[in-house]
């Protein structure tokens, strides 16, 4: 599947055949999402959803340029099988560059692809084919492999997260760490709703990039446990010293924080503050840390 697409050794690699990806990234985001039934008309809206798509598969080449989903939507408006459509009814003949992803989705319902594509996108066989035409046309035979692979990760480990936030979750025992790391992580951002437990801090970038981990209360390599109750959602610098014994969560949900925090050399006081602050918990339809393994943390991992 070729697409017209700006060129340029100076800008673009020998991994993308010195062709902008972006054009590329994003069909195979839109592939990825009729795979999950996410997708179920020819109008494909430029959801967040989508825009996490398109950011996850850029995420397998390092092509070392700004990657914005509202560049690929906008102007795949060259390419016969793509016709943009205006919130207010009108032509999108002679638009201007939205140049931003945000003012993408004022400007456009979507942009729905021809019947001809559309109908081989509804088989299996027929999403093969053209994954396969994607990556012959658009990239070096070298990085397929890694372009195929982060694209089962993308799609096993949204499927694990959906299981995860599922009520009857039953923990399961996942071997592939790429798939059971990425999964629980999109749990439990979004039980959280990317805001740290411990400080309230929520911090998205427009590319979605956030500064909030996922961590384990009793680790996995020893609980083998993925459930929303053994994790919160942390701030990078709180993800760390939780893991190293400098925080932890009392039995009234109230943080405590390390003597070794007090220390005359330490210069912390953005944890130190946390002390006695009660913990913020996930949204009302999840369950919240569970207390006997926040007791487990306690006991075996805080340093008091």
């Amino acid at each position: 599947m070729k697409f017209n697409r700006d060129r340029g050794k100076s800008r673009y690699g020998a991994e993308t055949l010195h062709g902008a990806p972006h054009k590329p990234f994003l069909m195979l985001a839109i592939i990825q999402r009729i795979e999950e039934g996410m997708i179920n008309s020819a109008l494909i809206e430029p959801n967040v959803g989508l825009e996490l798509g398109f950011w996850e598969h850029s995420y397998s080449l390092d092509i070392g340029r700004k990657r914005d989903m509202w560049l690929p939507f906008f102007h795949m408006q060259s390419e016969k099988f793509w016709s943009l459509v205006r919130s207010d009814g009108r032509s999108p003949d002679n638009d201007g560059q939205p140049k931003s992803t945000k003012r993408l989705r004022m400007t456009y319902v979507g942009a729905i692809i021809e019947a001809v594509l559309w109908s081989k996108l509804q088989s299996v066989e027929g999403r093969r084919e053209v994954v396969q035409g994607i990556l012959d046309e658009n990239f070096h035979i070298d990085v397929h492999q890694a372009i195929i692979e982060q694209r089962r990760v993308i799609i096993e480990s949204n499927n694990y997260a959906k299981t995860i936030l599922d009520p009857s979750f039953v923990n399961l025992d996942i071997d592939d760490k790429p798939v059971r790391t990425a999964g629980f992580r999109k749990a439990i951002q979004t039980a959280y709703d990317h805001t740290c437990a411990f400080t309230g801090m929520r911090l998205l970038t427009p590319e979605y990039h956030t500064i909030i981990d996922a961590a384990h209360i009793k680790p996995w390599s020893i609980s083998h446990n993925d459930s929303i109750s053994n994790g919160m959602a942390l701030s990078k610098h709180c993800h760390w010293a939780f893991d190293k014994g400098l925080l932890a969560v009392d039995g009234e949900n109230r943080i405590l924080i390390s003597s070794v925090l007090e220390r005359p050399n330490m210069q912390v006081e953005v944890l130190v503050k946390l002390e006695n602050q009660l913990l913020r918990f996930p949204h009302e339809d999840y369950p919240k840390p569970d207390e006997e393994l926040l007791a487990w943390h306690r006991e075996n991992i805080f340093s008091e």
